[in-house]
């Protein structure tokens, strides 16, 4: 029988092969990995992601966590993403109620895509596109009354934090503990 690892390793990376490393190996190496991307402007983006991530849509991302962008070699060579990963098991009822809670906000974005913004690219509308892709402000948008609570996202926007929800909600394990569902 194979041998199992330590209880203090770590799965580790390193060109689509994975290693065992202690935690001290494992955090020295993505450090390595973050300054060299870093050094090469791949590192971490402040003006856009903001210094605690907390312009990105969603804020706990893998950016957040390891400070890099993964390249597409290394995202398909994850042991995490299928073929070579395992989905979890998701009830029908838990993927059902999310597609119900979200349906809208994804359709109503898909529409938006493929009509106002494809036509807005496509005939290099620039400000119009970035007023598609606006991301709302609380300090606008109130009613002749000066009642409400700012300006909404745009719906490309919000169905993009739709998309991301709902597959958090489908995809969720039942061994998960999450109030997504």
């Amino acid at each position: 029988p194979a041998a199992a690892p330590a209880a203090d390793t770590f799965e580790y990376v390193e060109n689509g092969e994975a290693k065992q490393l202690t935690e001290i190996q494992a955090r020295d190496a993505l450090t390595k990995k973050v300054e060299a991307a870093t050094a090469a402007g791949k590192g971490l983006d402040l003006e856009r992601r903001g210094q605690f991530n907390e312009k990105a849509l969603f804020s706990e991302d893998f950016y957040f966590k390891y400070g890099l962008r993964p390249s597409a070699s290394e995202a398909l060579a994850s042991p995490y993403v299928p073929p070579q990963g395992e989905l979890p098991f998701s009830p029908v009822q838990r993927r059902y109620n999310g597609y119900t809670k979200y349906a809208s906000r994804i359709t109503t974005g898909i529409e938006a895509y493929s009509g106002a913004l494809r036509e807005a690219v496509a005939g290099g509308r620039w400000a119009e596109v970035a007023t598609l892709l606006d991301k709302g402000s609380k300090g606008k948008g109130s009613n002749e009354k000066g009642e409400g609570s700012g300006q909404p996202p745009s719906e490309l926007r919000s169905m993009c934090r739709a998309l991301g929800l709902f597959g958090n909600t489908a995809l969720q394990s039942e061994n998960d503990s999450g109030t997504t569902a």
